[in-house]
């Protein structure tokens, strides 16, 4: 899975850790496009996304919560389908690494290995809140209804 297609070239290339950022930022789509066999296939492949695979050694972490937090949180709100929000939460759990800073707010990049050792440095706050404030939502909704 590549995150952007070449249309032209056929190809695909991947520039936000290779995850398929194109599938995640295509899933509301599909839905109100009521393509809903192709969502269904959508959805199969986010299932099997794993997050700790990738050969990028930091991720952006404003691209990473716009491109595939938001696409997930986006194409739950619409569909309902539970896996889209299990998958948001695992991503929010990675992601929260990067508030593990003295200011609490995130920086531009989120070093792997230096977020699992403790030593991320101070970085530019990017602007993330609306999907993580989706996430807290709906996260806490579904919380309380267990």
């Amino acid at each position: 899975m590549k995150d952007e297609l070449m249309p032209v070239s056929g190809k695909g290339q991947n520039t936000f850790n290779g995850w398929g950022a194109t599938l995640f930022d295509s899933l509301d789509t599909l839905w109100i496009m009521d393509l809903k066999a192709e969502f269904k296939e959508a959805v199969k492949a986010v299932a099997r996304v794993d997050w700790s695979k990738t050969e990028a050694t930091a991720a952006n972490v404003f691209e990473t919560t716009i491109r595939y937090l938001g696409g997930l949180l986006s194409a739950y709100d619409l569909s309902g389908e539970q896996v889209l929000l299990l998958k948001a939460i695992e991503l929010g759990d990675m992601l929260l690494a990067s508030f593990d800073r003295p200011t609490h707010l995130p920086g531009f990049w989120l070093d792997f290995e230096k977020a699992k050792k403790g030593e991320l440095k101070k970085r530019i706050f990017a602007t993330t809140s609306i999907s993580w404030v989706a996430l807290t939502r709906i996260h806490s909704a579904v919380a309380a209804h267990r």
